[in-house]
């Protein structure tokens, strides 16, 4: 049976992508100008906090990828199949059309490989192979956008930046388990969950590393070696969570700007995008041993969150110069690839 959308046809998942990245545009310096580009500064600590609060979530999902080692393997193969072509085609792309480019094209390339990589499967059950294998896959963008940030990194070596992102995503993992016990007042119990996050997004942002990866440290940190305050945290994190998820996405709109460059990254991403979902998704399939659907890279195009999360976490440590193209073309895809989302038919069945 197919799922019907909610109100207003969209999603509840995709209904931010596809609103607020719009909204943030239309709002921003490229717009109306109401987001200003020093407000957008000011933003920048709340972006660091949005990007840690997704990075704990997925790392309190990560023993998801222990209990189910096949479906880990299969995201693992389906988003590395993505970074690959992605990275592949927007790279020979650039270098054919010959567009200028601040960054080098291959680092470009891959920074939008990494944000293509994630899926969020939303107009599927929470059974679904393909739902499943979408809540794993983000485990690919998070590790190697760190991975990157450290080795272009000009301040450290790459091991010191690595070492830093985990004892952050440590630190904040054994200080919540040391302040967060039974019978705590919610009240005191939220101030110590949003400090936490400011401690994560901050100290991270700070260091020049990743916000997303110290966050899944210390979501993993709670989720291994500290049950009880991994189930506080979690429960005070789902409320914190739409909010800072609206934040992003309108900071990330506002911060797009079209141009040539823009232009044609949008064109090359969305084009290597589906190729690369549906490369992947087929592989997956094929692994899968008749665990994954044959459309299995269809119900993968809706990108997510996680996509923005990583080029806006690139570009907070390389500079706005350098990537403010790619964040616009990620920000275009998003919403192509949420309208494809909801407009493809999706048979709701494991």
């Amino acid at each position: 049976m197919r799922r019907r959308h909610a109100a207003l046809g969209l999603n509840p998942v995709t209904a931010p992508a596809v609103v607020f990245l719009p909204l943030g545009y239309l709002l921003g310096p490229a717009g109306l100008g109401l987001i200003t580009a020093p407000v957008l500064g000011y933003l920048d600590p709340v972006v660091s906090v949005a990007l840690a609060t997704l990075g704990s979530f997925a790392g309190l999902a990560s023993g998801d990828a222990i209990a189910r080692p096949r479906l880990a393997a299969l995201s693992a193969v389906e988003a590395g199949t993505t970074l690959l072509v992605v990275t592949g085609v927007t790279a020979a792309l650039l270098s054919a059309w010959g567009i200028p480019t601040v960054l080098p094209p291959v680092l470009l390339a891959l920074c939008l490989g990494l944000a293509a990589s994630p899926s969020s499967a939303p107009a599927l059950s929470a059974d679904h192979s393909a739902a499943r294998v979408a809540d794993l896959d983000d485990l690919v963008p998070i590790l190697g956008a760190a991975v990157l940030l450290a080795l272009v990194a000009e301040s450290a070596g790459a091991w010191l930046l690595l070492g830093v992102t985990v004892a952050t995503g440590l630190s904040a993992g054994v200080v919540a388990a040391l302040l967060l016990r039974d019978g705590q007042p919610p009240g005191e119990r939220v101030v110590v969950v949003v400090g936490l996050l400011l401690l994560i997004g901050g100290a991270a942002a700070y260091a020049a590393v990743s916000p997303l990866a110290a966050g899944f440290v210390a979501g993993a940190w709670w989720r291994w070696r500290a049950r009880h305050a991994g189930e506080v945290v979690l429960a005070d994190l789902e409320r914190l969570h739409h909010p800072l998820v609206v934040l992003l996405l309108i900071a990330a709109g506002a911060s797009s700007a079209f141009s040539r460059e823009a232009l044609w990254l949008s064109a090359a991403l969305v084009l290597s995008r589906l190729l690369g979902k549906l490369g992947g998704g087929w592989m997956a399939s094929r692994a899968a041993g008749g665990v994954a659907p044959a459309d299995f890279g269809l119900l993968l195009l809706p990108p997510g969150v996680f996509g923005l999360a990583v080029v806006l976490n690139a570009r907070q440590v390389l500079g706005p110069a350098a990537l403010t193209a790619a964040l616009t073309a990620t920000a275009a895809a998003t919403v192509v690839f949420e309208l494809v989302g909801l407009v493809a038919p999706h048979e709701d069945t494991p």
